[in-house]
C-alpha cells in the first residue's frame, strides 16, 4: 500500500477549517483525523473527568468548560 504524505496543517489553520466542517475532527500529528461517534464508555469517561476537574477546581479562580 502506498504511504500518502500530506502537507502539515498549522493549529490555527486546522481550527479555521474544522469550524466549517459538518463532521468532528481532532488534530493529530499536524493532520485532521475524523472522530468516531460517541459511545456509552466515552460518555462515562467524559463525565468522570469533568466531575473530577470540578471538585479539584472548587474555590479556585479557574473553571472547567465544555468548549475546551
Amino acid at each position: 500500500m502506498a504511504d500518502v504524505k500530506r502537507k502539515a496543517m498549522s493549529l490555527d489553520a486546522f481550527l479555521e477549517w474544522e469550524a466549517q466542517e459538518p463532521a468532528r475532527y481532532e488534530y493529530v500529528d499536524m493532520q485532521p483525523v475524523a472522530m468516531t461517534g460517541r459511545s456509552l464508555a466515552h460518555d462515562m469517561v467524559r463525565l468522570g473527568v469533568a466531575s473530577s476537574l470540578r471538585r479539584q477546581l472548587r474555590g479556585k479562580p479557574c473553571r472547567a468548560t465544555r468548549d475546551v
